[in-house]
């Protein structure tokens, strides 16, 4: 049997909570206010294992003014309870968004999401910036830093903090390079 679910959060540009109950809840309808759950962890619980609402189910809202999160994140969880087959209802508006192909406000809404993911990705991964760690010790630094390890004079530890990396990082790095020169001894004679 189909669920509803009433989700009702107070705040200083929306209705009171009992404005806002008496014109979106009906009996049966299960009853949430966002001092006992947060609208995010409604979403998760979902999403990760229907324990809210599940496909078939759905979910009012009196408004969207109420919910203090950003647009953003928004059209997401409500992009994701769609996708996870629960109908939207803004009582205020009088506005159902159907989790259908069909329905054009699913339609807008998905459209937004993927439009956020891919600015997100320009904003994150310009094609200009190379992806992954860069290097923190150059191969033309050996030099300097062979000398300071083979003078024993103060630990890899300071070295390290000198060189502004971690002491690991240095340790490998030693690691490394005298690999290389053994190998390249090795290969000479």
């Amino acid at each position: 049997m189909a669920r509803t679910v009433v989700f009702l959060s107070e705040s200083r540009y929306s209705d009171p909570i009992a404005v806002q109950r008496e014109a979106c809840a009906a009996p049966g309808d299960r009853v949430i206010l966002s001092n006992e759950v947060r609208f995010s962890d409604l979403v998760k619980a979902t999403i990760r294992n229907n324990e809210l609402l599940g496909r078939g189910d759905r979910l009012k809202l009196y408004d969207l003014q109420s919910i203090m999160i950003s647009t953003g994140t928004l059209v997401r969880i409500l992009t994701k309870l769609l996708t996870a087959g629960v109908t939207i209802e803004i009582s205020s508006e009088q506005l159902v968004i159907e989790p259908v192909e069909g329905d054009p406000v699913f339609a807008i809404l998905r459209l937004l999401n993927g439009q956020k993911r891919a600015l997100h990705a320009v904003r994150t991964h310009a094609p200009e910036v190379k992806i992954g760690r860069k290097h923190a010790l150059a191969d033309d630094q050996w030099p300097q830093i062979r000398e300071l390890v083979d003078a024993r004079a103060t630990s890899l530890g300071k070295i390290a903090a000198g060189l502004g990396v971690g002491r690991t990082t240095l340790f490998n790095f030693v690691k490394r390079m005298r690999s290389m020169e053994e190998h390249q001894a090795g290969g000479e004679t």
